[in-house]
């Protein structure tokens, strides 16, 4: 079983790199949650090519070992959640990459990743759980976003009057954002909206320290597993989706 260990965040704190507001915050919000004694979710996204190889392995002097592949083959994304006592059940989300971008992050977005949590993340958590995440733009998707000088003068104009604020005609696109300014408040996360409904917390990395994030520790863990099954460098869909599956261990957490 894969479990995820917990991050030692004042090891970190005390460390020049992770010295800044962002880090300090997240760091109090932590600390509440460890003395409510609520579970602490960790989620991430990531991706692995069919070919991902084994550099070594050992063999008899008989065996051919491992067979290097001149394509990397296609590339799988996938998302999972888990805790200290194991990944999220039926939380994976494994899917083929149809992007020739060299970033995975291109692969995902709102839709899939909103989706994903309402049918096989939100389900499964613990009660009362705190779900940890990094600010990738999927996971900061904002609910009736306020408008930038950078819109039109017409979705300037819509905003206002979708939020129950009349607007004269003659006004000019600078009047119109002054407006805005002045009627704008904090913004709203769709997956924060989501988990609270659900009596879940979301609780924010700061820039750039992925490694407090624990699952990423996970991802070398679980790579390592399909690469020792994959020396042959020729599966199937059917047969390396089976294998993603067995590289994870099942408990709620």
């Amino acid at each position: 079983m894969l479990l995820l260990c917990q991050v030692s965040l004042r090891a970190f704190l005390t460390t020049q790199r992770y010295c800044s507001l962002e880090s300090e915050i997240y760091f109090n919000a932590a600390q509440q949650s460890s003395e409510e004694n609520r579970p602490v979710i960790y989620l991430d996204e990531t991706s692995v090519h069919a070919s991902y190889p084994l550099q070594k392995c050992w063999q008899s002097v008989k065996e051919p070992g491992v067979l290097a592949s001149d394509s990397v083959g296609a590339r799988w994304i996938i998302a999972h959640a888990g805790s200290k006592s194991g990944f999220v059940e039926n939380g994976l989300l494994l899917f083929k990459s149809k992007s020739k971008s060299n970033d995975y992050h291109d692969d995902m977005n709102s839709v899939n990743f909103t989706l994903w949590m309402k049918e096989k993340i939100v389900p499964c958590l613990p009660l009362t759980s705190i779900v940890v995440m990094d600010n990738a733009s999927y996971h900061s998707t904002q609910i009736n976003k306020t408008p930038t000088m950078g819109n039109t003068k017409a979705e300037l104009k819509e905003w206002l009057m979708k939020n129950g604020i009349e607007v004269d005609d003659c006004w000019t696109k600078p009047q119109l954002y002054d407006i805005i300014k002045r009627y704008k408040g904090e913004p709203q996360y769709e997956v924060k909206q989501l988990l609270n409904e659900h009596r879940h917390k979301v609780l924010r990395l700061p820039p750039y320290p992925c490694d407090l994030n624990a699952i990423e520790k996970n991802w070398a863990i679980v790579k390592r597993s399909i690469a020792e099954k994959n020396v042959s460098q020729a599966l199937k869909n059917r047969r390396y989706i089976l294998r993603f599956r067995q590289a994870f261990r099942y408990r709620n957490g």
